[in-house]
């Protein structure tokens, strides 16, 4: 892919240097009493500019959904934020959603110079600012309720709006409507994102009342005994189940308080939570599941477009919080696979719940079982959702990312914290000299990113770049000059040198093939890219939904075969992984224009279906291969719109017999311990057991809620394996909810609780069975009632070899 950047030095320097002398450096904008406790700052979206394939793709945003809001239909005709209504709404649910658009719309309007979606946002703005309701609080849905949870939604684009234009009569707005706000309504459930406004209007008044507020709002949240995301739940460790949304909005609460307290437990917490997220609920496309509670990683489940926006979104706090590079690197994750997954490439139509595989996308394909209702838009590509959350979200996730593709550091550098083809013009250094760095690349399709250097005379700067986790063997040159210092993967490098108009940075990030596994689920990524096979469709507009020709609501149904298993593992990938760069100049995201495309063996899986003739099915756990190898093209994740990006391995799978199962119970149950710690009858040396016959359903399933008559207790359940030979095998597990597996004798897994019985992957458990009989014994204990989740207890052996 051809990058063209023509650039006159001289009368840039000139230009850029007029344009951007009296704007204000991102220290300057931190009130005197204000300490931050950061590393990387944001400056104003209106200081940065896209360029290459990201200029495109907010063009086409611009063109697409975002310049033309109204075809989504309510509550987007209305403009609530400027005082108008719906007689009928007696709810915040507008104000959210719309809330959402304008902060899309501004941060596309700022980074596209467009002045008619400024001008609407300065409109919405202003009215609010002028008709406050008492006291000086904001918000035209106090009109309707009581919920400040739409304020938190609006205030993302207030920030935006601040660092673009520093407006004195808004930070005296905002700072009133904060004082004057009850802290009863900014400390429960989501009205507790507030916090940010709070901590934001601090920053730019220093007015410590604020600061002291925001503490309270949140140690009250924490206080609350809700299953929100609270500091102690953060700092267990233990599996979260909740509104996915929520969570990813929440995790950034205590990191914005860390920014601003330097209080070490809110980060340290925060950190936490995030791990046990990757740990039980990240999908390999950079989103948690959330369909519309985290569900586990298994590549069936989905996430709401509303994930990708709030997710990538709290993940740039822990970026400034910690100038850790982990956190960009999943911050292109998730915007570069998901974000680009979730849309159709024009911009017009995109999928409430999109997922790692989706081989048919229509109103009767959703195969999130707790939102399986036929009729609903749920998977479909369409202008429109119910509810309309995502519709509004999705016009965040791409402005949010190439606004925070630059960053200011505390030293007064320059940061290119997220990659891809750009140019930012702003003042840096001690001096605040006006400066220009273009940054030539095709990035996440190039393994070059250049930065080239346009200013008047010279100027002392901290220039601060990042290499990868994912990169091995980057390469740095200044002039054609080898870079001396250490460019250790996972890092952000700082180049600390008097730059000079003409400059030069060449960055190599090598972009090596990784296979990932999630159980027999296999993945293959390339640099921050996820690939998948596009799965061939057949399109049809569905004209009973679509009420704009120009943006039409979508039926897409697969039209050619995906039932395939990879022919490759980790000691042959990259003999059997063929990269390709075909000769394409069109935009990298439209069929056929892949910059990088993967050529891999696979075998199909036999016998392998649509679920019920209309949905994606699930992995499958035993299975056949049928024909001969074959050899797929895969693309960027981010090309498609069907596809298939988690694949079963090329081997057969069989089931060895689970027999003579039996259970023992009920026991008593705390659900507050480890179940490790929990010890009766079946495994100590002192009582003796009963044991009883298990009753399984005609699918495998014991129901021991059936079978014991009593719910919240614990139970046992041993079961015998016969094997002709000593052999590498898979015990598949599913439970509901904690359990203790053993085999002969040995624990071998836990299954974290809350858990699902039903509707998704089993526990995979790699384990060695000897020559004649095993036995397997589990511990379930029940967990109770969680939203979303079927209630029950119970659990399903099976064993795979």
């Amino acid at each position: 892919m051809q990058i063209n950047s023509k650039i006159n030095f001289v009368a840039l320097t000139f230009f850029l240097a007029a344009l951007v002398l009296l704007r204000a450096t991102p220290s300057e904008t931190v009130a005197p009493a204000v300490k931050r406790h950061d590393h990387f700052r944001e400056i104003s979206p209106s200081d940065i500019t896209p360029d290459g394939w990201l200029r495109e793709f907010l063009v086409r945003q611009q063109e697409g959904l975002t310049g033309h809001y109204t075809v989504q239909g309510y509550p987007f005709t209305i403009d609530f934020w400027a005082g108008e209504t719906n007689a009928d709404n007696k709810s915040w649910w507008p104000y959210e959603q719309s809330g959402y658009l304008l902060d899309g719309m501004l941060r596309l309007g700022l980074l596209l110079n467009d002045e008619k979606m400024i001008q609407k946002y300065e409109g919405d703005l202003n009215w609010v600012i002028a008709n406050p309701i008492k006291n000086g609080q904001l918000g035209p849905g106090l009109r309707i309720d009581k919920s400040e949870w739409p304020m938190a939604v609006f205030f993302k684009s207030v920030i935006a709006y601040q660092l673009a234009n520093h407006d004195p009569k808004v930070t005296t707005a905002f700072e009133k409507h904060y004082l004057n706000t009850p802290l009863d309504q900014l400390s429960s459930g989501r009205d507790v994102m507030n916090v940010e406004g709070l901590l934001r209007t601090y920053e730019w008044t220093g007015n410590r009342e604020l600061l002291v507020k925001a503490e309270n709002a949140y140690r009250k949240f924490c206080q609350s005994g809700s299953d929100d995301l609270t500091l102690a739940r953060l700092e267990s460790g233990n599996k979260v189940v909740m509104h996915g949304v929520s969570f990813c909005e929440e995790i950034k609460i205590p990191v914005l308080l860390y920014i601003y307290t330097g209080n070490q437990e809110y980060l340290t917490a925060a950190i936490k939570g995030l791990q046990t997220l990757e740990r039980d609920h990240l999908l390999v496309d950079g989103i948690p599941s959330s369909n519309e509670y985290l569900a586990t990683r298994d590549p069936l489940q989905s996430h709401e477009t509303c994930d990708i926006s709030d997710f990538t979104y709290s993940l740039g706090y822990f970026l400034m919080a910690t100038g850790d590079a982990q956190y960009a690197d999943m911050i292109e994750k998730g915007v570069f696979n998901a974000g680009c997954g979730a849309i159709s490439k024009d911009f017009k139509s995109f999928q409430y719940f999109s997922s790692v595989n989706q081989v048919i996308a229509n109103r009767n394909a959703n195969q999130n079982a707790f939102w399986r209702r036929d009729g609903e838009a749920k998977v479909a590509f369409a202008p429109n959702s119910s509810p309309m959350c995502c519709a509004g979200n999705v016009h965040r996730f791409m402005p949010d990312y190439v606004a925070r593709m630059w960053m200011a550091s505390t030293d007064d550098g320059l940061v290119a914290s997220l990659y891809g083809p750009s140019r930012v013009a702003m003042n840096v250094g001690t001096e605040h000299t006006p400066i220009t760095v273009i940054e030539k690349t095709a990035y996440p399709y190039d393994e070059n990113v250049e930065f080239d250097f346009a200013m008047a005379g010279k100027t002392v700067l901290p220039f601060t770049i990042r290499v990868p986790g994912w990169c091995s063997s980057p390469e740095l040159t200044i002039n054609g000059q080898s870079f001396k210092g250490k460019l250790d993967p996972g890092t952000y490098v700082t180049v600390d040198r008097t730059f000079q108009n003409g400059d030069v940075l060449k960055l190599h990030l090598p972009m090596p093939l990784r296979l990932t596994r999630f159980a027999n689920a296999l993945s293959l990524e390339r640099g921050p890219l996820l690939y998948a096979y596009a799965v061939p469709e057949s399109v049809t507009v569905d004209q009973a939904h679509t009420t704009d020709s120009n943006f039409p609501a979508l039926d897409i149904r697969p039209n050619g075969a995906w039932n395939y298993a990879l022919d490759i593992n980790e000691s042959n990938i990259n003999d059997r992984v063929q990269v390709a760069m075909p000769e394409v100049n069109g935009y990298p995201l439209d069929p056929g224009q892949a910059p990088v495309c993967l050529t891999v063996p696979v075998r199909r899986v036999k016998g392998w279906t649509l679920d019920g003739g209309k949905r994606t099915p699930p992995l499958p756990i035993t299975y056949q291969l049928e024909g001969p190898q074959e050899t797929i093209t895969l693309v960027p994740y981010g090309s498609t719109r069907l596809r298939m990006a988690a694949f079963p391995e090329a081997v057969v799978r069989v089931e060895i017999p689970v027999d003579n199962m039996q259970v023992s119970g009920p026991y008593p149950y705390d659900r507050n311990k480890p179940i490790t710690e929990q010890v009766y009858a079946p495994e100590n040396a002192v009582d003796q057991a009963s044991w009883e016959s298990a009753k399984l359903r005609d699918d495998g399933v014991l129901d021991l809620k059936a079978q014991l008559s009593v719910t919240n207790q614990l139970a046992y359940v041993r079961a015998t394996i016969n094997s002709d030979v000593e052999t590498p095998a898979i015990l598949a597990i599913n439970a509901k909810d904690a359990c203790e597996v053993q085999l002969n004798g040995k624990i071998v897994h836990i299954v974290s609780q809350p858990n699902q019985l039903e509707y998704q992957f089993p526990d995979w458990i790699p384990v060695t069975l000897r020559k004649g009989l095993n036995q397997v014994q589990l511990k379930v204990g029940e967990y109770g009632k969680v939203t979303q989740y079927r209630d029950g207890w119970g659990v399903q052996i099976r064993c795979l070899r």
